[in-house]
């Protein structure tokens, strides 16, 4: 059974959905998931990060770039201490950052989506993406 990526997300219209099970992103899909932040409809970015899930030092510079120049708002939900510490120093830098603990995953949806419609997408895709992954 072949291993799914570290990193899968979902785009539809202005908003993406984004689920980082554990460890580094290789950056060839790193590069894939920033393109799509960075296509012309995204404006709204939900991620989820569990266990040990880490960006390098460059792809957090990528991130902070890419969140400047394209998001309106970005919504993290973590569940490591470790990336609370690099969420914090991102969000000195970046005002459209807001940081939820994932049992706040409810608040980070209201947070991320317009309205009602695109907080129910948030909510089933993120539901998807945590059983594909095997984290529900």
């Amino acid at each position: 059974m072949t291993q799914p990526p570290p990193l899968m997300w979902r785009a539809k219209g202005e908003l993406v959905v984004g689920l980082h099970r554990a460890g580094g992103v290789p950056d060839p899909l790193w590069k894939e998931f920033q393109a799509t932040l960075r296509s012309g409809p995204v404006r709204r970015t939900l991620v989820i990060t569990y266990r040990d899930a880490t960006i390098s030092a460059l792809q957090r510079q990528d991130m902070i770039e890419t969140a400047r120049k394209h998001l309106d708002v970005f919504a993290v939900a973590f569940e490591s201490m470790l990336t609370r510490g690099v969420l914090t120093a991102l969000s000195w830098f970046l005002p459209t950052l807001a940081v939820f603990r994932v049992d706040e995953l409810p608040a980070a949806i209201r947070f991320a989506g317009r309205d009602d419609e695109q907080r129910a997408w948030l909510s089933a895709t993120s539901d998807a993406l945590h059983r594909e992954l095997g984290l529900r």
